[in-house]
């Protein structure tokens, strides 16, 4: 399982649950609001999802970034990575800021050095080193896609689907780039219905700055 993989894993589940209870708070305020049969905002919410799968995903280069069916990106070694759950290691790293919090899970390569950083609950974070050009594996038309720079650093956002209940915002911030045998370091942040959610954390994280 590569970094992006996990990510995808933790959110579907996430998604899901967020579509169930939103969506049911949704029908029942209106019913009490209005006294009348409401839309289904489950059923609207997937008609929008499903006109956004039917559009051409966007694929090659944008901005500083690939957008990629897959994650191509280098990394500094090979998945799958060995799982690495002592923080006190874990803060040792460069890559660990304060921002991510106590619940944080690394990736190890063969040798023993860590690769990147996760975290998962309601937001799942990746922090990581990567060589080459960034990959970032997007299934998203052109018109869902923004290029922005977030506390200076250039970054790409797949925004929510408009009026697609529970749908995922995802942003991809480059900290550092590449410089021979430097790897660069690449944040990548996935909220449900929430980018501005996303952007906030991704400059708390960067302020922490590396050490």
């Amino acid at each position: 399982m590569d970094m992006w993989e996990a990510v995808y894993m933790r959110r579907s589940v996430a998604t899901a649950t967020a579509i169930v209870l939103l969506g049911g708070l949704a029908f029942g305020a209106y019913r009490l609001a209005s006294g009348i049969a409401a839309p289904d905002p489950v059923k609207q919410a997937d008609e929008a999802l499903e006109t956004d799968r039917a559009a051409e995903p966007f694929r090659g280069q944008f901005g500083d970034f690939v957008v990629s069916e897959r994650d191509e990106t280098r990394r500094t070694c090979a998945g799958p990575y060995t799982p690495l759950h002592d923080m006190d290691v874990i803060k040792e790293s460069e890559l660990y800021a304060g921002a991510l919090g106590e619940e944080v899970e690394a990736g190890l390569c063969p040798d023993g050095s860590i690769v990147g950083l996760y975290v998962f609950g309601d937001v799942v974070i990746f922090r990581g080193y990567f060589y080459g050009e960034p990959h970032v594996p997007f299934n998203a038309p052109r018109d869902r896609l923004q290029l922005m720079t977030v506390a200076g650093m250039s970054a790409i956002a797949e925004v929510p689907v408009e009026r697609g209940l529970a749908s995922n915002a995802q942003l991809v911030v480059i900290e550092r780039l590449p410089d021979g045998a430097t790897p660069g370091i690449q944040l990548g942040i996935t909220t449900v219905d929430d980018l501005e959610k996303a952007l906030a954390l991704a400059e708390d994280i960067i302020r922490d700055g590396t050490h």
